[in-house]
């Protein structure tokens, strides 16, 4: 649950500091207060797209914190942990920073995050539903996942085990296609790629060629150079009178009186040492220029081979080990092209065993949906009936469409979630027909289907907070006072924060916070405040009688809090 959020220079708000609690959260205020600000705020904290315009007039950057509190056995506890971040004592603190460049510096219990990382532990700790709800319960491409969300217990395997066995088929068809492309535009293929093989394969390429070949160039180019100081070297070392010679006799003269004086024995055995070192050197020089060949017949092979090696690198790879692995897939391919016929047969007996596969897991994924569709539109009936919705009828229609599998064809257009249609089915008023949701009208029936299907969905998801945006749109009266009967029903079991603009659904609200616009000098800003049960009491009878608070009002004001604690709160 969320226990506390800050929010600074966000649009109109300067700094605000929220505490929320257990239960029932519900946030009033007259309309252009700025409620839909602060859940911009929540939603930019849990990773949403942010913009220029969510930054504070004349400040450089907008801030969001939030405090949440998770249980050890949270999913996202294994997140973290993956990811190197304590989550000591179950407090999550996430926070999100934006500059006007755009850019977000993100961070969860003070390490800095990825965005992506941010939204993905953010999807798993609140929810937000807003308006933006009902238009995508009205898009029958959403139900089905919804469907899936909902029996996610008996569907995912299923739905997995589906998945697996169509991406393997689309990938062998994808290769099967590949191999029947024209039969003129294959053949110029196979030309294109033995021309290339055979041109790398005659090349006889060696690993590490190239490097032995830059080095002997190095050798071959600077040979006048290399002879002239490397003879110098070794007759500065050898010969009468020399660098050899002159240490040998200094050897001997520290051997004289190496046993009598320790210094001088060091000092002896360590001359003994450079003496045998350098006359080794000298053996070796030797041994160098007499093999040193500087043919400049030998320097032009050497060129046109590294030439030769620079044309393959412009052609198939950065490195003789790219060219070489170049030419290994090649001779796979012409395999695979020189033996279409025997492949395509080989294709199509494993595409048409896999069509049997996918259809039996497409079965079975429906059945299973069948289960769970029933399971839902029962679930979904019987909460329409506590908002007032009684003799409204609801079913999750589940059809099967196996048309891209049935036939001669192989190729298979989309069935990735299944060959299954799935549509929500409603009828509102007794004696008519269940009829496509999105043939509704009655934008407080569409209100109440919605909240519905969020409080079916809720008690089968993890997700600890639910925040409602004005779920009470478009009704009035009982049915407003149902759906804070529903809020408070699911904040059982869930915390619950909800932006409304009806008392009878404010009256339900175990904690209630009061957001208001106010001027000071020359500048707007929201503030919000935690209200006393009086403080309650007088913005209840303002929402019902507006800004003349009358006695009546507050009768009416006091009556609604009586009447929600009698249901219970």
């Amino acid at each position: 649950m969320i226990v506390e959020l800050t929010i600074r220079n966000f649009a109109i708000i300067e700094e605000v500091h929220l505490q929320f609690h257990q239960g029932l959260n519900v946030l009033t205020g007259e309309t252009g207060a700025g409620k839909s600000i602060l859940l911009d705020a929540l939603g930019l904290l849990l990773g949403g797209r942010g913009s220029q315009e969510m930054i504070r007039y004349g400040a450089e950057r907008t801030e969001v914190e939030g405090l949440f509190q998770i249980g050890e056995s949270h999913p996202i506890a294994s997140m973290l942990n993956e990811f190197g971040i304590d989550g000591e004592e179950g407090m999550l603190i996430l926070h999100r920073e934006m500059g006007k460049s755009g850019k977000s510096i993100c961070r969860i219990n003070g390490k800095l995050v990825p965005l992506s990382f941010l939204r993905e532990i953010g999807e798993k700790i609140l929810h937000i539903h807003s308006q933006e709800d009902h238009h995508q319960i009205m898009q029958t491409n959403q139900h089905l996942h919804w469907l899936d969300a909902y029996g996610a217990r008996t569907i995912s395997e299923k739905l997995r085990e589906y998945k697996e066995i169509f991406h393997q088929y689309q990938r062998i068809y994808s290769d099967y296609e590949h191999l029947r492309q024209d039969e003129k535009e294959t053949v110029q293929r196979i030309d294109l790629l033995r021309y290339q093989y055979q041109e790398i394969t005659q090349a006889s390429l060696e690993p590490h060629e190239e490097e032995k070949l830059t080095e002997e160039r190095s050798r071959l180019v600077h040979a006048e150079k290399i002879t002239y100081h490397g003879e110098g070297a070794y007759n500065a070392l050898t010969g009468e009178n020399k660098a050899l010679d002159w240490l040998g006799m200094a050897m001997g003269h520290l051997e004289e009186v190496a046993e009598v004086e320790p210094f001088l024995k060091e000092k002896f055995q360590q001359v003994e040492e450079a003496f045998f070192l350098l006359e080794e050197v000298s053996r070796d020089l030797r041994a160098f220029l007499d093999e040193l060949d500087v043919d400049q017949g030998r320097l032009s092979e050497v060129e046109d081979r590294l030439h030769l090696i620079q044309q393959l690198k412009r052609k198939y790879g950065d490195s003789i080990h790219a060219i070489l692995e170049y030419a290994a897939t090649i001779e796979e391919d012409l395999e695979r092209l020189e033996n279409k016929d025997f492949l395509l047969q080989k294709y199509v007996k494993e595409l048409t065993e896999l069509k049997e596969e996918l259809l039996l897991a497409a079965a079975e994924l429906t059945e299973t949906r069948c289960k769970a569709a029933d399971e839902m539109s029962a679930a979904i009936h019987q909460e329409l009936k506590h908002l007032y919705l009684d003799k409204a009828k609801f079913r999750v229609q589940v059809e099967d469409i196996k048309d891209d599998l049935v036939g001669a064809s192989l190729e298979i257009k989309g069935g990735e979630y299944g060959l299954n249609k799935v549509e929500f089915l409603v009828a509102t008023n007794p004696g008519e027909p269940l009829k496509p949701l999105t043939k509704i009208a009655s934008g407080g029936e569409l209100s109440r289907i919605a909240l519905a299907l969020r409080t079916v969905l809720a008690k089968v998801d993890d997700v600890d907070t639910l925040v409602f945006d004005e779920v009470d749109t478009g009704v009035s009266g009982r049915i407003s006072q149902a759906i804070g009967e529903k809020l408070h029903h699911i904040s059982k079991e869930r915390q619950v924060l909800a932006i409304t603009h009806h008392p009878q659904v404010a009256a339900y609200a175990d904690k209630h916070y009061l957001i208001q616009k106010e001027t000071l000098g020359e500048r707007a800003i929201t503030q919000v405040k935690e209200l006393s049960e009086e403080e309650r009491i007088q913005e209840l009878a303002r929402m019902i009688g507006g800004k003349e608070i009358t006695p009546s009002a507050l009768q009416h004001a006091r009556e609604l809090r009586d009447a929600s604690r009698g249901s219970g709160v």
